[in-house]
């Protein structure tokens, strides 16, 4: 079956959490990202004006955010236009670069818990090896390997071992302490090696491009799987499709006025960012009810905006209203990251940053102010992360723990968005469900 009629040079390929296929077009000079059963695809890096060599191969986190290397094979006889690197395109789309020691940067691997950065010099016959501090934060850059061949993709299997593609030396494979374990070259029909990649039903054969060929080889041990098999890995994307009455797929909506529809609050643009007008007042709230999960999400306030309010509450229930029984992750501008327990939810905090209220309207509120402000201007998109947990609810903002409650009541609930008068935007909402 042919996926695409040109695959622009397509060579590194991995999916991600959410189930995408994320793509190194090197010969359009950027990596997209496609939706396997439609087939579409978005650009996530190098859109525009030729900004890269000739993006190569790359690793994904769990997260979202993806490392890269960008070195210049000629394929269509283009020239560099820069130093050939490797950089970390974080979830919002910004790129920096992390590691600028390589001649020619090619294979590129992140260990199963993210803590190891592996980095192919493909013509320097070496293997560097990084520990990863924190989302493209490397340190300790250790010249790790220096291998028989020229080291093009590698793959790892789940014991953690390396299988580096070294061309006419076939397939390297060595231990993560460093020791080498054998090869699989000539004498295993494999003459030639480019890339390789567990595969199958049981992951348990070693997929490799050797030329014009593709060959698969059986293995007694299981290849480290991709990202949405591993456990806790499967994202969620909670917003999908608007349909043309205005209904978004798993969601319903409640409104303050009588009679308003989802399409007159809500409307979902073709690239993805969910445009809340803010009136009336109301609600967007998931079909099915959530107990322990992760929420990852982006938000912005417009551009030029100097009041914006919302919220994403958590674990609703009860009747529908203004407002429902909920914990609420605060989004109104210069409170980002504080929590509200609405109609007695409750929960714990700090004494310095706990309070509670009698509202006449909305009955007993908790809150817990954030600890630090670090919402990004208006018309910026922010990240959003909540781990709801049992009892412990934290909220991370972009890559800074803001806020936890402790003593959380546990039930299953809706999961909301709130329209609260002003306009506010939401895109790539995820949820990753917890597993026990």
């Amino acid at each position: 079956v042919v996926f695409v009629n040109d695959s622009l040079d397509a060579n590194g390929m991995m999916f991600n959490a959410a189930g995408e296929l994320v793509v190194c077009e090197g010969a359009a000079f950027r990596v997209v990202a496609f939706d396997v059963k439609t087939r579409k695809k978005r650009v996530l890096v190098g859109g525009g004006e030729r900004q890269f060599n000739e993006p190569n191969d790359l690793t994904i986190e769990r997260a979202g955010g993806f490392y890269f290397t960008d070195p210049n094979y000629k394929h269509r006889k283009q020239e560099p236009i820069k130093k050939e690197d490797a950089y970390y395109c974080a979830p919002d789309g910004k790129v920096t670069t992390v590691s600028t020691v390589c001649v020619k940067p090619n294979g590129i691997h992140l260990s199963a818990d993210e803590k190891t950065l592996y980095l192919a010099d493909c013509t320097a016959k070496l293997i560097y090896k990084y520990d990863v501090v924190a989302p493209g934060k490397l340190a300790n850059e250790t010249r790790w390997l220096e291998l028989e061949g020229h080291p093009d993709g590698m793959t790892l299997d789940e014991r953690g071992n390396l299988y580096f593609a070294c061309g006419g030396k076939g397939v390297q494979v060595y231990s993560p302490d460093g020791k080498k374990i054998g090869a699989i070259g000539k004498d295993n029909g494999v003459p030639y090696a480019s890339n390789c990649v567990f595969g199958g039903p049981d992951f348990k054969t070693l997929y490799i491009t050797s030329s014009a060929k593709f060959l698969g080889i059986k293995t007694k041990v299981t290849g480290l799987k991709p990202l949405p098999l591993r456990k806790g890995g499967q994202q969620i994307k909670l917003l999908t499709t608007q349909s043309a009455d205005g209904e978004i797929a798993g969601w319903k909506s409640f409104h303050e006025q009588p009679g308003t529809k989802t399409g007159d609050v809500w409307r979902l643009q073709p690239d993805g960012t969910l445009v809340c007008a803010g009136t009336p007042k109301g609600y967007l709230y998931t079909e099915k009810d959530y107990t322990d999960f992760t929420i990852k999400f982006e938000w912005r306030y417009p551009k030029g905006a100097t009041k914006s309010n919302g919220g994403v509450l958590v674990r609703m229930t009860g009747d529908h209203c203004i407002w429902p029984k909920c914990l609420e992750l605060q989004l109104n501008m210069g409170q980002a990251g504080d929590f509200w327990g609405l109609r007695g939810y409750s929960f714990s905090g700090p004494a310095e940053r706990f309070k509670t209220v009698e509202h006449a309207a909305f009955g007993t509120l908790r809150n817990i102010k954030r600890l630090a402000d670090v919402e990004k201007p208006a018309g910026e998109w922010n990240r959003h992360e909540a781990v709801v947990d049992g009892g412990t609810v934290t909220q991370t903002l972009n890559g800074t723990l803001i806020n936890k409650a402790t003593d959380c009541e546990v039930v299953a609930g809706k999961i909301l968005l709130t329209a609260e008068g002003q306009e506010i935007h939401y895109r790539n909402i995820r949820l990753v469900l917890k597993t026990r």
